[in-house]
């Protein structure tokens, strides 16, 4: 059907909006098991497993679960594809978790030329993936992106710049940068002067701030 869209000059081949949402999974919601919950057991099971073997039943239950795992440190007994996750409809703000997906859909010119589910939880770790396959399927590369800020990542904007296309991603920051006493605020980076070849910040003072500490986080998507 793609396909057929480009060949009609349906689609611009410019710009990609991408979304992502999380459909609930016709799942008991008290069915989760937690990994670091299953790990403890486990380890306590094994100790014991020669003097108790009333546990070796329930042993065997563990290791069922843990070869369940997926990727996501938590899964459903009723839908092990799906992972506990906060929803967006969420009006009552008790932070519950329940049992779904995580869709990213990418839309051209009004029409959905790509759609992806994830097990993961945050959009953040899905762009890089669901761009890479897209094009894969597409067999054509979109010069821009255009996504909310639940995408903005360094990973994403450095995935952006080597494959030379354009990131419209609204900073998670955009909110509190509006505000009068964030941009009084002088402690704040943004607030800053920067100097690229030294990699210091400079207070208005002229005070030198360098880094005091790095750290590094990798996260593996997972697709389903």
């Amino acid at each position: 059907m793609v396909k057929r869209l480009e060949k009609a000059g349906e689609l611009s081949k410019e710009t990609v909006f991408i979304e992502g949402t999380k459909p609930e999974a016709c799942a008991n919601k008290y069915t989760f098991v937690w990994k670091k919950s299953v790990g403890k057991r486990k380890s306590q099971n094994q100790k014991y497993l020669e003097l108790f073997q009333r546990f070796l039943e329930r042993q065997t239950i563990y290791n069922w679960h843990t070869a369940s795992f997926q990727g996501p440190n938590n899964y459903c007994k009723t839908d092990p594809d799906a992972t506990f996750m906060h929803m967006k409809d969420d009006h009552m703000r008790k932070a519950q978790l329940k049992p779904g997906y995580n869709v990213q859909i990418a839309v051209d010119s009004e029409y959905i030329v790509a759609a992806e589910i994830f097990q993961d939880r945050n959009d953040i770790w899905t762009l890089v993936p669901f761009l890479k396959e897209m094009e894969k399927k597409l067999e054509f590369r979109y010069p821009s992106i255009t996504a909310d800020s639940g995408y903005e990542s360094e990973e994403g904007y450095t995935y952006l710049r080597e494959q030379k296309q354009k990131p419209y991603i609204k900073p998670q920051t955009y909110e509190r940068w509006k505000k009068r006493s964030f941009k009084k605020d002088i402690s704040k980076r943004e607030n800053m002067g920067y100097d690229e070849a030294t990699d210091i910040y400079l207070y208005l003072s002229c005070r030198k701030e360098t880094a005091s500490s790095f750290h590094k986080e990798t996260e593996k998507p997972k697709r389903i």
